[in-house]
């Protein structure tokens, strides 16, 4: 009997313990963010934050030794509690030292690395494009007049990301795969000439969907015509010479597993032949004038292609090759985030490579663009487990998309999934993400 009375008091207090120590962390955890978030940098005033946050929350009135530190730029506060064991004290057992400690460092200490990742497919014209850029700028107003050491990217994606051809040509980079370019090939056609124009009379109006990027963008009346007669005449075939270019554009790896990562690793980055595409990416830059010329020139062009932007954007927060800007030229190690923006449902999975292509291109497919999801998935994941947030800006998608369901489970949490409907919304959500980055966090 008294073996199970041991067991039963021992399981009662360690359950006891565990929750007075989950109590005691969050205490440490709320000081430690209240003060670092406070503004102050000399220790008096980040103690006394500290502290009277600590006995805002100790209801239970339980006797705590608090010690507040600044140790290597970071706030570091410790609470250390005797835990008097109930049951276990009846019988004899010592009181047990409950520690918890946590840090974070001050708000603007941390650098921050921005890949702002934007969706600049056919669906964003107009009226979408313009709020991005006022919601683009605004953020970068905002981390500018932070404390913080801010550099950003600029990553605008469609079908596919243009890394521009300052990379080179054959052989000049290594991590690109360039077959094909340069090759001569036949384009021939055979051109029609009209002889006699139809007769045509108008028989009312005709009501049709407008597509762009897969999205419906609404119905639009044109006028409805018969016609009849009219003679075309077959010309002969014509062929002219050209060559096989590349303007910029990259496609994807075939191996999954390769299409996952943003690292070289041996296999080269497929350039896509013949293809023209979107704006250019921009590396990081701490310059921003840049950041916002960039931002303001975006036009748009193509389908979405998810994969390519949040490849891209990973590529440009890593310090490897093709990109060298991000981390390894730091004293200190940055905040790494994406913010991943898009109003487009993907629509385009790999398609099979062609005699013109160099690798794998973007394709509409038998799939309706589930294989593009599937690696979407991959790369989030990825991309998450190296410690990038990824904040995702999904703007007027239906939220029962599959696309939806993708970004939803992209973003590294809840709290950095927005789902905007109009202007107004994307502005106030781009702005809160720039409060995200610029606020402090716990680093243990």
């Amino acid at each position: 009997m008294l073996v199970v009375m041991l067991g039963v008091g021992a399981a009662i207090d360690y359950g006891s313990m565990n929750e007075r120590s989950s109590n005691l962390q969050n205490m440490a955890d709320a000081a430690v963010l209240a003060a670092a978030a406070s503004g102050e940098d000399k220790h008096a005033d980040l103690s006394q934050i500290a502290r009277e946050v600590i006995r805002t929350h100790n209801k239970e009135g339980w006797s705590l030794s608090v010690d507040v530190r600044l140790e290597d730029d970071l706030l570091v506060v410790d609470i250390t509690n005797q835990y008097d064991p109930f049951i276990m004290g009846m019988m004899g057992k010592d009181n047990h030292a409950l520690s918890v400690t946590t840090a974070s460092p001050l708000a603007g200490d941390t650098p921050i690395e921005l890949a702002l990742v934007l969706d600049t497919t056919d669906s964003m014209a107009g009226a979408n494009m313009n709020a991005m850029r006022v919601a683009a700028n605004a953020m970068l107003t905002d981390l500018q007049d932070s404390e913080s050491d801010v550099r950003v990217s600029v990553v605008p994606f469609g079908q596919y990301v243009n890394i521009g051809t300052s990379h080179g040509k054959p052989g000049s980079r290594s991590w690109i795969d360039m077959r094909n370019y340069g090759e001569s090939y036949q384009h021939c056609w055979r051109p029609r000439t009209q002889i006699k124009a139809p007769t045509c009379r108008k028989v009312g109006t005709e009501t049709y969907t407008v597509w762009r990027d897969g999205r419906n963008m609404g119905t639009r009346t044109r006028d409805k015509k018969e016609c009849s007669g009219g003679e075309w005449r077959t010309e002969p075939e014509q062929c002219v010479t050209k060559t096989r270019d590349w303007h910029g554009c990259m496609g994807t790896r075939t191996s999954d597993a390769k299409a996952a990562q943003a690292a070289v690793n041996g296999t080269r980055l497929p350039a896509a032949i013949d293809e023209h595409c979107g704006s250019e990416l921009m590396p990081l830059s701490s310059s921003f004038n840049q950041m916002r010329t960039k931002v303001t020139s975006l036009s748009t062009k193509g389908s979405t292609y998810l994969p390519s932007g949040l490849v891209w954007g990973w590529r440009t927060l890593t310090p490897a090759a093709p990109y060298t800007q991000a981390v390894a030229t730091r004293a200190e190690s940055p905040k790494r985030a994406m913010l991943f923006m898009t109003d487009g449902l993907n629509n385009l999975s790999r398609g099979d490579g062609s005699s013109n292509a160099s690798g794998v291109k973007h394709r509409r497919t038998s799939d309706g663009g589930a294989d593009g999801l599937a690696l979407t998935r991959s790369l989030c994941q990825n991309i998450n487990d190296d410690e990038i947030e990824i904040f995702v800006v999904a703007y007027q998608l239906p939220g029962s998309s599959r696309t939806a369901d993708v970004l939803s489970d992209c973003a590294t949490t809840k709290a950095h999934f927005f789902e905007p409907d109009n202007a107004a919304q994307l502005l106030r959500d781009f702005r809160e993400i720039a409060t995200m980055l610029d606020s402090p966090r716990l680093v243990f």
